[in-house]
């Protein structure tokens, strides 16, 4: 049985929107063809959509300049001629983390949780450039992280400091030393602290 050109081709046209409906396509007979990525795309489908920059449950985002700053700070001590801040503090605003203090070089462990501890209704994340002599004399460098969430914060607003902790801390990358969860100023006496990073743990 013979079928004419004409009939095979109408043939071919009622099929083929069947398997391109189906999410596949005839395979070019030159994989190099222009129309390659056009296959390419039939068969896998579209590119995934990027992830958008959430941390945790929380959803909370962090202002790119909160990277570059800790980016600079982890390596101020080492780079000539860099700025040198003592601490770093980041606060929730607006449903995003953000930077809002640059404490300078002359500044103390005692002027960094003046500010952190500043908004009795307020959380914050602090960064600290600790430097401490060790058993043998040495100067010890530690980027110290602080997360700081009083008693008298707001439970909604403790909730959301607590979820969003470890999603800015990754998102930072690495270089921090010491990770301090504090609710009380009693838990930052500066002896405590000091004795912490001189004892390595």
């Amino acid at each position: 049985r013979t079928h004419s050109r004409s009939a095979t081709t109408d043939a071919l046209a009622c099929w083929q929107p069947r398997v391109r409906a189906a999410g596949w396509a005839p395979r070019p007979a030159d994989p190099s063809a222009a129309d390659l990525p056009a296959y390419t795309r039939a068969r896998r489908g579209p590119p995934p959509s990027p992830s958008p920059t959430l941390y945790t449950m929380s959803g909370i985002q962090c202002d790119d300049n909160c990277v570059v700053a800790f980016n600079k700070f982890k390596l101020q001590n080492s780079t000539a001629g860099a700025t040198v801040h003592r601490y770093l503090i980041f606060r929730i605003k607006n449903e995003k983390v953000v930077l809002t203090e640059e404490g300078a070089a002359s500044e103390t462990w005692s002027d960094f949780i003046e500010k952190l501890s500043s908004d009795e209704k307020d959380g914050a994340y602090g960064l600290f450039d600790m430097h401490c002599s060790g058993p043998d004399g040495r100067i010890l460098q530690k980027v110290l992280f602080i997360a700081w969430s009083p008693d008298s914060l707001p439970v909604k607003a403790k909730m959301l400091y607590g979820s969003t902790r470890e999603g800015f801390k990754s998102t930072l990358g690495s270089g921090i030393a010491y990770t301090i969860q504090a609710t009380d100023i009693s838990d930052l006496e500066e002896d405590d602290v000091t004795a912490m990073v001189v004892k390595g743990r």
